[in-house]
């Protein structure tokens, strides 16, 4: 991100923020991300979204082309996700096809923790 004040927003929230090109390729990575998943925003640029998931390649490949294919159609669902450490957790992702907008031209997909409620 160009804008430094903008940047630093985004790197505050509490979810974890990943942008995807038409082809699932990581063209973004920010927010939480590394508190969150543990993985480092540098190290996730130019990689498979796809290699992150726990979730079968089959539902992922399914959900992210039911979202390509409307502009703006949005897809809640919870995911497991690989952490850094290993370990597959729960969250709730939702993707929205923003690949037809002019400054944002990719799949968002925000990553949020779900509480557990034994904790």
């Amino acid at each position: 991100m160009s804008n430094p004040r903008l940047s630093t927003l985004v790197d505050l929230l509490p979810v974890a923020i990943l942008l995807l090109d038409g082809e699932g390729t990581i063209i973004y990575a920010g927010g939480s991300l590394q508190s969150i998943l543990g993985y480092s925003c540098r190290d996730l640029v130019g990689t498979k979204a796809g290699r992150l998931m726990k979730t079968s390649p089959a539902a992922m490949i399914h959900w992210f082309r039911s979202v390509t294919s409307r502009p703006d159609a949005t897809l809640s669902i919870p995911l497991q996700i690989n952490t850094a450490g290993g370990a597959a957790k729960l969250f709730h992702c939702t993707l929205r096809n923003l690949l037809h907008h002019e400054t944002i031209g990719g799949v968002l997909i925000t990553i949020d923790p779900v509480e557990d409620p034994l904790s």
